[in-house]
């Protein structure tokens, strides 16, 4: 989640160097611009993303891998046990 978070502060902070500049002023700047502003874009839906899982799915010390295995989830006791 942090890492996430990390990329899409950099691209913003490269979005906001590059406007700044005298880069606007070049021919042909605006699709770099757009460009990194889809980067900024796709990088704030990812956590976004990445934060509803988490949510959703909160780690209670239980392994997930029967999930990647393709099997069905496993039946819990009162106490929080598969059996």
């Amino acid at each position: 989640m942090l890492a996430s978070q990390d990329l899409t502060a950099t691209a913003l902070r490269h979005l906001i160097a590059l406007d700044d500049s005298a880069y606007t002023s070049l021919a042909g700047s605006r699709s770099g611009l757009e460009l990194m502003a889809s980067v900024v874009h796709g990088s704030s839906l990812a956590g976004n993303d990445l934060a509803n899982a988490l949510s959703a799915n909160p780690y209670e010390g239980a392994p997930f891998a029967w999930a990647c295995r393709g099997e069905a989830e496993p039946v819990q006791d009162d106490f929080g046990l598969a059996s």
